[in-house]
């Protein structure tokens, strides 16, 4: 074993007996604790790290009983970055009341309900593996779950996902690892424009007719889901992000999804107004989740809900698929009768929510989709798209005068 203690109180004689007899009840650090690469560690007992100690762990420590920080935990981005494990076998808890900075963690603990408590600050710089066990992290307000600007989670499922708030740092998108009552929810936001921007996100298994009226909605909102909902806040920075919501038939009401699926739009309560707010819904049945149908400029909570469709002429219809290889067939993104609606724009995004198409006065001739990229978001103009599913907000006004939006999606091969 390679582990290194450097200026620390704690004398080897007691190190040895830990780690070969395990005889103590907890392993405490007072001093400096260098796990270096490629070093395992086992830690049987619960493990304390004062406030006068600092531990660099770029090795694998296993942690077998509960973790509490007090002090500093970090690693070494100069060596190989290590992983923190979470392997108990009865419930852990987490404390960290100085914010504790792991490289890679993984959570595998098989006790049923909650097998960890988070208590504190714990930072993902890379990767947290899900393997198994849920995390409980609404204990405080001040309980923080945080992943860096380039972390990621793995092996997310019922088994094992974030009970309380999450937040994400950085631009890049990022589905949050969140859930309740045994059923992993997630939230997932398009990429943010800024490296400082900050989102938080949490799931309620529960009703939020009791703060949040479902009787006081704009017209076009028919039903409320009354069994869950999201929040989602912008913590810093001022970038808007298109917002995506699954549906569950364990946790989603019924009602919302007995009818047409294309009838989900995704609403939000707005604080000012005191009123759920339609911000539009883009369906995709095959992975059931609804997204925004633009990037939204305000936060806060989110549910689904059946809303009213709006009344189009029937001979408008947009073909959702583009094979662009000259062939004649599919070469681009055809709006049957768009000539009866000349006053209209047409915006595609890719899954992210980035623009990469905008056109007014679409008219299947010159302004038209022919699946290059020509978006803000863009490197170069005349990129064939990569294969995929794409969306599309087309907006005219109608044989009545009225503006009106059609969304939905489109394949691109």
């Amino acid at each position: 074993m390679k582990t290194r203690v450097q200026q620390s109180k704690i004398q080897l004689s007691y190190w040895l007996l830990f780690f070969t007899m395990n005889l103590v009840a907890q392993m405490t650090n007072e001093g400096q604790f260098t796990v270096l690469p490629d070093t395992p560690v086992s830690i049987l007992s619960d493990f304390q790290n004062t406030n006068s100690g600092s531990v660099v762990q770029n090795g694998e420590v296993y942690f077998h009983k509960n973790y509490n920080n007090e002090g500093e935990y970090t690693y070494d981005s100069a060596f190989t970055k290590g992983t923190s494990h979470f392997i108990g076998s009865s419930n852990q808890q987490i404390l960290s009341s100085s914010m504790s900075v792991f490289y890679n963690v993984l959570f595998n603990n098989p006790t049923s309900n909650h097998a960890f408590n988070l208590i504190g600050e714990l930072y993902i710089e890379n990767e947290s593996n899900f393997n198994l066990g849920i995390i409980e992290s609404r204990t405080l307000t001040t309980d923080r779950f945080i992943f860096g600007a380039d972390a990621k989670h793995i092996n997310t499922s019922n088994n094992s996902f974030v009970d309380g708030s999450v937040e994400k740092l950085g631009n890049s998108n990022f589905n949050f690892p969140i859930g309740a009552n045994n059923y992993y929810r997630r939230l997932s936001i398009s990429n943010p424009e800024n490296t400082d921007d900050l989102f938080l996100s949490e799931y309620f298994n529960e009703t939020s007719n009791t703060q949040y009226p479902h009787n006081q909605k704009e017209e076009i909102i028919e039903l409320i889901d009354n069994q869950e909902y999201w929040i989602l806040t912008r913590k810093n920075g001022d970038s808007n992000v298109f917002v995506t919501l699954t549906w569950n038939e364990n946790t989603t009401s019924n009602q919302i999804l007995t009818g047409d699926l294309n009838e989900l739009h995704i609403v939000r309560w707005d604080i000012n107004e005191q009123k759920w707010i339609d911000e539009g819904g883009v369906v995709n049945e095959q992975n059931k989740q609804v997204t925004t149908i633009a990037s939204l400029d305000n936060y806060g909570i989110f549910t689904l809900a059946r809303v009213k469709q709006p009344v189009v002429a029937d001979c408008l219809t947009i073909y959702n698929y583009i094979t662009p290889n000259s062939d004649g067939l599919n070469d681009v993104l055809k709006v049957e009768c768009v000539e009866n609606y000349p006053n209209n724009s047409m915006e595609i995004f890719n899954r992210w929510g980035n623009q990469v198409y905008y056109s007014e006065n679409y008219n299947n001739l010159t302004n038209v989709f022919k699946g290059f990229s020509d978006g803000r978001a863009t490197i170069k103009r005349s990129d064939l798209l990569p294969t995929g599913t794409y969306f599309y907000i087309f907006k005219f006004v109608d044989s009545n005068s009225q503006n009106t939006t059609k969304t939905g999606w489109v394949y691109l091969h």
